[in-house]
């Protein structure tokens, strides 16, 4: 009876080690992991490319992820982007009537990601397709294979694919200003139809000093707040616009309008920003909105060689006048 009963515990045994491996595993052997990368902080270069040429490269450099080389990466697209390869497991393997249709569709409108680590060795590499065909799961194929596998991410709907962004406007950062106001040297605001709100702000031995940016408007004789330039500064510590518009048709014609705004800031390292706003309204009056109410929502800007839509709601806190700096 012993013989009987440890032969049976041992049947028992290898059917409980079967169904716990079928849980991590499929019919072709890959862990229902094999896609992901779960400690994401060995990725310090991203690769992204898709059928019709377009590419983002995203490489870590002192902890800031950097777009092509140039830009600083949205923050947010980086940690959707890095939550995906960690959290992604494989949903099912497809049946084989399904596989020639998700390859053909990988291979037309699938993006191409690779993984490297620090030392530029490839963590992984696969290419990401379309929506599964009951919509439960997105298409994929790891790189240098021929099995396409359904993934997805558990406890949560959706496709995957629209996180692996390509576009330079999707990933480029969209701050405008984003400034320690401890670096701030210099501040200037000119209002070109309302001349007299118009100010320059300047730095001198520790302390500031807030003066009329026209020499036609009169001086304020009153004691500076100090405290009110300081929240002012602050101001600046992070604004970002609602969109590039870059190839927008009506950039022409808008910087030809009278802009609202022209805000210069510089910094103690001599680094200087320049951005002119436009107002957005029925009819691009050239008179711009008051200083104090709002008569747009949002404006047109440009910051260097990019043309922005940007909203009141955020920059409408930089645009003091200059008796602003006096007031109780």
């Amino acid at each position: 009876m012993n013989k009987v009963l440890i032969i049976i515990l041992l049947l028992l045994g290898g059917t409980a080690i079967w169904y716990f491996s079928a849980q991590t595993t499929n019919t072709y052997g890959i862990g229902e992991d094999a896609f992901s990368i779960k400690n994401t902080k060995k990725i310090h270069k991203i690769f992204l490319g898709d059928k019709a040429g377009n590419t983002a490269t995203l490489t870590k450099e002192n902890g800031t992820w950097i777009y092509n080389g140039k830009y600083k990466a949205r923050e947010k697209a980086v940690e959707t982007l890095l939550e995906t390869v960690q959290k992604m497991e494989i949903l099912m393997v497809p049946g084989k009537n399904a596989e020639a249709g998700m390859l053909k569709g990988i291979s037309l409108n699938g993006v191409l990601a690779r993984f490297y680590d620090e030392n530029g060795k490839k963590l992984m590499g696969y290419q990401i397709g379309g929506v599964s065909t009951d919509g439960q799961g997105t298409n994929i194929l790891m790189e240098g294979e021929k099995q396409p596998y359904i993934v997805h991410i558990p406890i949560w709907e959706g496709h995957l694919t629209p996180r692996y962004l390509i576009t330079e406007k999707d990933w480029r950062d969209r701050a405008v200003f984003e400034e320690n106001y401890k670096d701030i040297k210099a501040v200037s605001i000119e209002y070109p139809q309302q001349k007299t709100h118009s100010f320059k702000l300047d730095k001198e031995g520790g302390k500031f000093k807030v003066e009329p940016f026209y020499q036609t408007t009169s001086r304020i004789n009153q004691e500076l707040k100090q405290g009110k330039v300081q929240q002012y500064l602050i101001s600046f510590k992070r604004i970002v616009s609602e969109a590039f518009k870059n190839d927008s048709e009506l950039k022409t014609g808008i910087l030809k309008q009278t802009p609202f705004a022209i805000v210069t800031l510089e910094k103690n390292d001599g680094t200087v920003k320049k951005v002119t706003f436009y107002p957005i309204n029925d009819t691009f009056a050239t008179d711009g909105p008051p200083i104090n109410g709002v008569s747009t929502e949002k404006y047109f800007a440009t910051s260097g060689d990019d043309f922005l839509l940007v909203q009141h709601a955020s920059f409408g806190k930089i645009f003091w006048g200059y008796g602003s700096f006096f007031l109780k």
